[in-house]
């Protein structure tokens, strides 16, 4: 089994990527709210693969999501609003399991960014926060479509995953 060390996230590590639309993934920003979900995302090596998930709760709370292989995950996560870092810990279906930790990237667009790097040298980035989508959207302006850049691949948001839970 491989483990990860560092920020937030996990993923297969082995399929190319492709939309994640097959499981329901809303979620509703929810400030100061145990029942707050944010989304969040990542990228293996540059493009290998990537994975869409949620967070729930405020400062403690779960994981869930899937891998554009398919795979499912879920765990758990913790932040400190005094350091601004957080940890948790995520495992799936497939066999892969990470320990992570993360850290507030930009108090104005609600972002949080960290890197997970595998005892094998792979490496995961990934993007979490309650103005997730927009910070994409600054970050990717020429962009059609809502998603993110995986290496050289545009990952459009599925219309699950883009879904509120108000929707």
């Amino acid at each position: 089994m491989m483990k990860f060390y560092a920020p937030l996230l996990l993923a297969a590590l082995f399929a190319s990527p492709v939309t994640a639309d097959t499981t329901e993934l809303a979620c509703a920003y929810k400030l100061n709210d145990p029942t707050n979900c944010v989304r969040f995302v990542g990228c293996v090596n540059n493009g290998d693969t990537h994975f869409l998930g949620r967070a729930h709760g405020w400062d403690t709370g779960a994981l869930d999501g899937i891998t554009s292989s398919g795979a499912t995950c879920a765990g758990d996560w913790s932040y400190d609003d005094r350091i601004n870092q957080g940890k948790g810990a995520m495992s799936c279906t497939d066999g892969n399991k990470t320990g992570f930790s993360f850290f507030s990237r930009d108090g104005k667009v609600q972002a949080f960014t960290g890197v997970i790097i595998s005892e094998d040298g792979d490496r995961m980035s990934m993007w979490t926060g309650g103005n997730l989508l927009n910070y994409f959207a600054e970050k990717f302006p020429d962009q059609t479509e809502p998603g993110f850049l995986c290496g050289e691949n545009w990952v459009p948001f599925s219309a699950s995953f883009l879904k509120t839970e108000t929707d």
